[in-house]
């Protein structure tokens, strides 16, 4: 097994890339032909807080990884409101009836008969020292029978309470280091850590990704990208997401029902919620709606500094 131990997801990118470069075996697959490592891989990230990536080569959409992250946590396998970031993303990854088979957060809340998230977070809370908080994304009923445009690559989450800080170690099947491992699921996995742990009491210890088949497809790796602004720049930090824990779940469904309906956003609990995802989303329906040039004036008003400039970058090279 090799480990990548990065600070963050902007380190860990090229380093991920650097061993598939050197160590990786040619494969043809389904999806053209990769870099595939022969054994498995561990990636620690020290600081998973730190998720945002600048690189304008790799050329993440940061609204969309946000947005999503926050779907997760409400719960939902409805494609819709992920079409308005990815136009065709119902149509490449949704059923028939308008949902995504493999929707983690719909995993977690409500396709497994119970609220994973709920439960854990009082084990956790009850038995810190507990080793069976365990949260199950992939479902041999659901999954090994039929056939579906989407089925989990991540598989299982094991929580582990280290030194009052959650440690989350998160099982891959298969991940492509360049979409997947240090693009989305960066994003996805440490916002539901820091969900986790803010309800839980405790910091956000180290982020795990154990990834079984461990892969880049070859015209994808040059989409990376050297980029050190959260050590560089003392203005670029991320923004605490959830200081008032209670009150999570109730502005994350205020939050989506107010999407949903197109209504005007209340005043949320958590100042996240106001302070940055609001004007994220609203800016990139603004883009969607009349260009770039309109949506970074909305952008502009962001407080997470990462995001902030992560997505006014994105737009200036949609500009460009």
């Amino acid at each position: 097994m090799y480990v990548i131990n990065a600070r963050n997801v902007c380190a860990a990118l090229p380093a991920g890339v650097a061993l598939l470069r050197e160590r990786g075996v040619e494969e043809e697959t389904a999806r053209g032909k990769a870099l595939v490592l022969p054994c498995p891989v561990t990636t620690m990230i020290q600081q998973p807080a730190e998720r945002v990536l600048f690189s304008a080569k790799r050329d993440a959409n940061p609204a969309f990884h946000l947005f999503e992250a926050v779907w997760m946590l409400a719960g939902r396998n409805d494609v819709a409101p992920l079409n308005l970031f990815i136009r065709d993303f119902g149509q490449r990854f949704g059923e028939p009836d308008g949902t995504m088979h493999g929707a983690y957060g719909h995993r977690w809340r409500v396709a497994l008969g119970i609220d994973q998230l709920d439960e854990v977070v009082a084990r956790l809370r009850r038995e810190p020292s507990t080793r069976q908080a365990v949260l199950q994304m992939w479902h041999a009923p659901m999954d090994l029978l039929g056939v579906w445009r989407d089925i989990p690559c991540n598989t299982h989450i094991y929580l582990r309470v280290r030194e009052g800080k959650l440690d989350l170690t998160v099982c891959c099947r298969s991940n492509d280091v360049i979409w997947g491992a240090y693009g989305a699921n960066a994003v996805h996995f440490s916002v539901l850590q820091e969900y986790l742990a803010a309800r839980i009491g405790l910091d956000m210890g180290i982020l795990y990704q154990i990834s079984n088949n461990f892969h880049g497809y070859l015209n994808t790796m040059d989409k990376v990208g050297e980029d050190h602004r959260y050590l560089d720049d003392p203005e670029i930090k991320p923004q605490p997401m959830f200081t008032h824990p209670d009150y999570i779940d109730e502005d994350i469904g205020e939050f989506m029902e107010n999407f949903d309906q197109g209504t005007v956003y209340p005043t949320f609990n958590n100042p996240w919620f106001n302070e940055t995802l609001v004007p994220l989303v609203r800016s990139y329906q603004f883009y969607r709606a009349e260009g770039a040039d309109q949506a970074m004036i909305v952008a502009a008003v962001m407080k997470a500094t990462d995001w902030r400039t992560a997505v006014t970058e994105w737009y200036e090279r949609r500009v460009k």
